[in-house]
């Protein structure tokens, strides 16, 4: 599988591979979507450090993201971990009776869990419903986090060469120039910012996504998502394609 990642740089082969791009806007539209189904209650209490089951459930999100399901006789149940420095979530695909279990630590997880909840999702094939499984683990992973606990809604995906074109376009991520950056890897085509999908024939998918994250020093970056054939457990390979002059700590 891994070879893909490497194919991915090289000319299309039409009868090898498919290449769907998507329009930037169905991305925030689906961020957008799934933040507000996530939302946990003004009124929670941060006070910690502490465990709870989460009183929103990751399945809450799954209306934005079409194309992806859960399997029968199961269910993602995410539990709340807060503290004075910060919270976030975990979450466990489980059989549909099991009992609720609140962790005490992070090491901590249902007997009866898969070893993944990836693996209790499943997507209706189309290159639209990989892109959706991405992006749903992707804000899932940020269910109730806050402050160190904050990762992904820190990003944001990018849909042209930053420091070119339109912002409606391109992302809310504006540049008046490249003073400061340098491009560590090749810079990629405009057509290639675009979210990406790719299959070939054994059924691989691959999802890249470039992306401004502007923790820690700031960069650009292109995460490319690692699908096996019928199956929704992807791996992730992160490529940096430029350094900034700044940077965002909390």
């Amino acid at each position: 599988m891994p070879a893909l990642w490497e194919e991915l740089r090289r000319p299309l082969s039409p009868e090898h591979q498919v290449r769907s791009r998507f329009p930037l806007r169905q991305v925030t539209r689906a961020r957008a979507c799934a933040q507000r189904a996530l939302a946990l209650p003004e009124e929670l209490d941060d006070d910690g450090p502490s465990w709870r089951l989460s009183p929103v459930q990751p399945a809450a999100a799954l209306p934005c993201f079409p194309g992806v399901s859960v399997k029968a006789g199961f269910v993602l149940r995410a539990y709340l971990y807060r503290s004075h420095a910060g919270g976030n979530a975990v979450v466990f695909a489980v059989p549909a009776d099991d009992p609720v279990l609140v962790p005490t630590s992070f090491d901590d997880r249902p007997a009866h869990a898969l070893e993944s909840y990836l693996d209790a999702l499943e997507a209706d094939g189309s290159p639209q419903s990989y892109l959706a499984v991405s992006l749903f683990a992707r804000e899932v992973s940020e269910l109730g986090a806050y402050w160190h606990g904050l990762n992904w809604s820190m990003k944001e995906v990018l849909g042209t060469d930053p420091f070119k074109g339109s912002s409606a376009k391109g992302g809310e991520f504006r540049r008046r120039d490249e003073s400061g950056w340098e491009w560590v890897a090749p810079r990629p085509d405009e057509a290639m910012w675009l979210p990406t999908v790719d299959q070939d024939p054994t059924g691989t998918t691959v999802i890249s996504l470039h992306i401004y994250d502007p923790v820690g020093s700031e960069t650009l970056q292109r995460e490319d998502d690692l699908y096996p054939a019928n199956g929704c457990r992807f791996q992730v390979k992160t490529e940096v394609l430029a350094r900034g002059p700044g940077g965002l700590v909390f």
